[in-house]
């Protein structure tokens, strides 16, 4: 059987120590109206949270009249494990991530609108998961230093298709060999697709002519 308590005022709930608690417990706990909660902390244990609303606004109780003055985020916690974290620093003015709870990384958000995401900064040992597909687009230096390519062995896949001619470049591209030629092409503003001849050709040619 139900029961129903009718006020016609507040209803003020308390505890005779400081330290004691109040416990509801039921298979469901249902708040017909706003719920506010006011402490140091709150916490939540369930296995799986599923939260209706589409955004989630941190930082709530700053004042909108206010300067930021420090970050805010979500630290995820890993137990014997360094904390991941993914923050937004008033510092720096940008999103920023880390691995190791300590080095927080740059993520900067694309301001041309092309792309979602436009570089990530101080990474100085970058390394790609998979292959790099340029998309038309050119590897360069903004500084005019040179683009070098530091590997012991450097391959270009063979493709029956010419490299096209571009205005103020040279282009290579890798064919099968003709005989006794290196497979390598170039084009450029004097030569169309020209094959470049090996020592062991360039001998033959010279002890000819």
């Amino acid at each position: 059987m139900s029961t129903i308590k009718r006020l016609s005022g507040d209803y003020y709930v308390k505890t005779l120590q400081s330290d004691s608690s109040i416990t509801l417990e039921s298979s469901t706990i249902n708040l017909l109206g706003n719920l506010n909660v006011f402490g140091n902390a709150s916490y939540t244990s369930v296995a799986n949270a599923a939260v209706y609303d589409n955004y989630i606004t941190l930082n709530e109780g700053f004042p909108q009249t206010s300067d930021p003055n420090f970050d805010a985020g979500i630290i995820i916690n890993r137990g014997s494990f360094s904390n991941v974290a993914l923050r937004w620093s008033e510092l720096n003015q940008r999103w920023q991530i880390t691995d190791d709870g300590v080095i927080y990384r740059n993520i900067l958000a694309s301001t041309t609108g092309t792309s979602a995401l436009e570089a990530v900064e101080d990474d100085g040992a970058p390394a790609l998961g998979g292959n790099l597909n340029v998309k038309n687009f050119s590897i360069g230096s903004t500084i005019g230093a040179p683009v070098r390519i530091n590997s012991s062995n450097v391959a270009i896949t063979i493709s029956d298709n010419p490299a096209p001619t571009v205005s103020g470049t040279i282009s290579f591209n890798a064919q099968l060999p003709g005989g006794g030629g290196s497979g390598l092409y170039v084009t450029n503003t004097d030569s169309i697709n020209t094959e470049l001849i090996t020592k062991t050709k360039a001998i033959v040619y010279s002890l000819i002519f």
